[in-house]
């Protein structure tokens, strides 16, 4: 033992304390030195597309080791958000209405757009829903609409989910032409404010599985296979899934009108259609380009079709200015009119 200027005893075991801590200090380095080798491309996602673009993570990293995607998922609106209002970067962006990248991204944002799958809405529940045993297509708003089931929706503001739902209900009084209150105005009760509703279906589905939670949502088709969920498919009128119907989707129109934001805006109805595209602002223009290709290559519509998606066969764009490394991968056709 020896003694310090003060004259107290000092161990010399303390010595190791420093060792051990420099020692730390250099594995910490290092490792922040690996971390840092591999580049990271930033994809924001519909929320929608959370498990099967997971698939697609794991197969395109297994492809190319040097890099990670980090995948960053929410209602589709929000995904244009963070790049537009909050000058988020994105390298990608896929979203479930191509609408979102025509009317919040272009041209500053987004010079070009693929259409890749389409989706439909019906309602997802389990054995254990309230009514579930009476659930048909002809009865359905009848039995959401007892005063003790539950029900819930997107927000529309934040996910495309949201406003397709509200198109659906209002497809639905054209479909069923029933008498006495509109089948919009009870499932919008049933299902409180818009802008008070979960910001996004994959949060639904969470609340369908958890007992207690709630008895039935509205989202996608895919979701709800992808939950394991049993789903009602309602009728090609009204589920927004189906090409053929889109002038009768577009008979009907919503208007959303934000009280916390002040946003004012019309939605009509459409066909549902995912679409993806590479933001000007990339970081990683190139193999952002590379990973889209993936997605559409037959690799990636095969994890897409696993994953109980739609793809679209080719997949679609409207604009000539789609990088050449994609071309080869769609169709150009003439941009529709929309309501």
């Amino acid at each position: 033992m020896t003694m310090n200027k003060n004259n107290t005893p000092m161990n010399k075991g303390n010595t190791s304390i420093p060792c051990a801590r420099l020692l730390l200090l250099l594995f910490l380095v290092l490792a922040a030195g690996c971390e840092s080798s591999n580049t990271k491309l930033r994809v924001f996602i519909a929320d929608s597309l959370s498990r099967p673009f997971k698939e697609i993570k794991k197969a395109f990293e297994a492809k190319h080791p040097d890099v990670e995607i980090v995948q960053i998922p929410s209602g589709s609106v929000l995904c244009a958000r963070k790049i537009t209002e909050q000058n988020d970067r994105a390298d990608v962006i896929a979203v479930a209405d191509y609408m979102v990248i025509e009317q919040m991204l272009r041209p500053k944002y987004a010079q070009w757009s693929i259409l890749f799958a389409t989706n439909e809405v019906g309602i997802a529940y389990t054995d254990m829903s309230i009514g579930a045993a009476q659930l048909t297509t002809e009865n359905w708003y009848e039995i959401l609409s007892r005063p003790d089931v539950k029900v819930q929706a997107a927000n529309p503001f934040h996910d495309p989910c949201g406003y397709w739902t509200e198109l659906c209900w209002k497809l639905s009084d054209l479909y069923y032409n029933v008498d006495g209150r509109s089948i919009h105005d009870r499932m919008s009760d049933k299902c409180g404010p818009p802008g008070d509703r979960r910001s996004d279906s994959q949060h639904l589905l969470r609340l369908v599985e958890l007992m207690g939670g709630i008895d039935y949502a509205f989202v996608y088709r895919s979701q709800a296979l992808q939950h394991n969920l049993s789903f009602l498919r309602l009728s090609p009128e009204i589920r927004l899934g189906d090409p053929q119907q889109v002038d009768t989707y577009r008979q009907v129109s919503i208007n959303l009108s934000d009280v916390k934001t002040g946003e004012k805006r019309q939605k009509s109805g459409d066909a549902i259609v995912f679409a993806i595209t590479v933001p000007t602002i990339a970081k990683h223009p190139e193999l952002a380009e590379q990973y889209v290709a993936f997605i559409l290559s037959p690799e990636g519509r095969a994890i897409l079709t696993d994953q109980h998606m739609v793809v679209t066969n080719p997949p679609i764009t409207y604009d000539a200015s789609v990088p050449q490394a994609l071309t080869s991968l769609v169709i150009r056709r003439s941009k529709p009119e929309t309501g």
